[in-house]
């Protein structure tokens, strides 16, 4: 069972672009995301593409054949805005209170498609995205 999940934030009309959750599976299940402004700072030297962060839960534990991905659909005023094939995208790590950007997954930059995309292996947690300070454009 496949399913895609795309969120245009209200707040800025989807002015940065948009979140998806891909999930594909033999498993039906239930994912809930909730989107919030940003509580934390960004990593050093790193700036938020989207003053949004988003909150993942799965009603059911991934399994190992699932495909999972956090997606990020950046608009062109973005695109022209930043040097978009630096973008990272972060997890937020309870224990230290930070997000982190390392070994959470492979991340693919998909320039064509205006598209960040991270395959993980549990999509549970609180993502963002970023770019470098001096990708800025």
């Amino acid at each position: 069972m496949g399913s895609i999940y795309r969120y245009c934030p209200r707040g800025n009309n989807g002015a940065a672009g948009f979140f998806e959750v891909e999930y594909n599976s033999t498993v039906a299940n239930t994912i809930l995301v909730a989107p919030k402004l940003a509580s934390v700072a960004p990593p050093a030297g790193h700036l938020f593409v989207d003053p949004l962060t988003f909150t993942i839960r799965t009603e059911k534990p991934p399994q190992a054949s699932d495909t999972l991905k956090v997606d990020y659909i950046f608009t062109s005023a973005m695109k022209a805005a930043i040097d978009a094939s630096k973008g990272v995208v972060g997890k937020f790590d309870v224990a230290t209170q930070q997000f982190v950007t390392t070994g959470l997954g492979e991340f693919e930059f998909e320039a064509e498609e205006d598209e960040w995309t991270l395959t993980v292996t549990d999509l549970n947690g609180e993502w963002a995205f970023f770019v470098p300070e001096s990708a800025v454009l």
